[in-house]
């Protein structure tokens, strides 16, 4: 299982299930544990602001999308940033720099990644294209 990504304390991407400590947070991929390691060897430190969790939703490459991704409509010309909200994952269009960074929106306009109609818009016309955690990449 991989429910959520994040960055670890190098900045990569690593996948895996969230456990958290009284002083840090951590991913535990068991998939990848090697039969003679220690449960611990499995954990990797993350940097808690970066933690993106996964939506059961793919892109038109088949690509698992994750909350704060970044996807692109190239027909519309028009990017999605995808937020986690309380129940779920709505996508919002806005104005985007190249560096991720939002010019501007309507703060008001968000499609829910639960309606049948937009899940389908998405997987049918949208790529990701990077996640809001690299925009200073």
């Amino acid at each position: 299982m991989k429910n959520y990504k994040a960055k670890d304390l190098f900045d990569l991407w690593i996948y895996g299930d969230l456990i958290e400590t009284k002083f840090d947070s951590y991913l535990f991929n068991q998939r990848f544990m090697p039969a003679k390691s220690t449960p611990t060897d499995n954990f990797k430190e993350i940097k808690k602001e970066t933690l993106c969790r996964k939506t059961e939703v793919f892109d038109k490459n088949n690509v698992e999308l994750f909350s704060n991704d970044i996807i692109f409509d190239g027909n519309r010309n028009l990017k999605f940033r995808i937020f986690e909200i309380a129940g779920g994952f709505v996508i919002k269009a806005g104005v985007w720099g190249d560096d991720f960074e939002w010019v501007s929106s309507d703060e008001l306009i968000v499609e829910s990644l639960s309606d049948v109609q937009t899940r389908s818009y998405v997987e049918s016309n949208c790529m990701c294209i990077g996640n809001y955690f690299n925009k200073n990449k």
